[in-house]
């Protein structure tokens, strides 16, 4: 308990030495612009693969300084490790992030996020520790009475940690066929009338590998088969979504969950 796993490290290490090129390659070849959920310490680590993301013009928003449970972080801790991520990325990227996804926040996350980005006047143009819908959304500001906080939410549902979780996909033709489906539901409410936002989760050590990355580029393929279809970063939504519907105390729910 408490040492490091070596062997472990070496598939996260796969990512930066080998995914995160495949990806980057294909993604510029489709011309698709994606939003990259970036650790502070790894992309320090990594600045090489980081730049060339930036380079070819992909969103950096923060996924923490480093991917822990945040539940027992001493507030004081996770202020200063909001700040460091928030400086990882300007210090890669150029600029500091618009939005922000934990993965795993503790219950004064979402306030601490929002106080950083406030006492360093960044805008924060949303985040994603949500799973409750498939469109963005306004949620209280958990500083400023009366103001929203937007939610671009995120899935574990089209996501390849399905390859490393149970139940999920060893197939990756299962995870195409799945990851289509979702998308011809999609798809078929949109042209009724009622948009969706699809989300993919992908990490550069899982889909990265040859036979995973096959069904990606095969799902990407599918997709722009469809007209009408937005390729967008989180960045792009966020500012697409405060236009058209703009924050009022309305777009709220008349009760809130107990959880917010």
């Amino acid at each position: 308990m408490g040492a490091r796993d070596i062997q472990i490290e070496t598939q996260y290490e796969y990512g930066t030495r080998v995914g995160v090129w495949r990806l980057a390659r294909f993604f510029a070849q489709e011309e698709l612009r994606v939003t990259v959920y970036a650790i502070g310490q790894s992309i320090l680590k990594s600045p090489e693969a980081a730049k060339q993301l930036v380079s070819d013009g992909h969103e950096f928003a923060s996924h923490g300084y480093r991917w822990i449970d945040h539940h027992s972080v001493p507030l004081a801790v996770e202020a200063e490790q909001i700040n460091k991520a928030i400086d990882a990325i300007e210090l890669i990227s150029g600029k500091p992030p618009r939005g922000w996804y934990y993965g795993r926040p503790s219950i004064s996350s979402k306030a601490l996020v929002c106080r950083a980005f406030q006492a360093r006047k960044i805008p924060l143009l949303y985040q994603a520790d949500s799973y409750s819908d498939e469109l963005p959304y306004w949620t209280p500001h958990p500083l400023e009475p009366g103001e929203g906080l937007l939610m671009i939410p995120y899935t574990y549902d089209v996501n390849d940690g399905k390859f490393t979780s149970s139940p999920g996909f060893a197939n990756p033709k299962d995870w195409l066929d799945y990851a289509k489906l979702s998308f011809d539901v999609m798809y078929e409410e949109g042209q009724a009338g009622s948009p969706k936002m699809m989300t993919i989760g992908l990490h550069s050590r899982i889909i990265g590998k040859p036979a995973r990355f096959w069904a990606l580029r095969e799902l990407i393929k599918y997709i722009k088969t469809h007209e009408g279809v937005w390729f967008a970063t989180r960045e792009e939504i966020a500012n697409h979504w405060r236009r058209e519907h703009p924050f009022s105390t309305e777009s709220l729910p008349s009760e809130m969950p107990h959880f917010l």
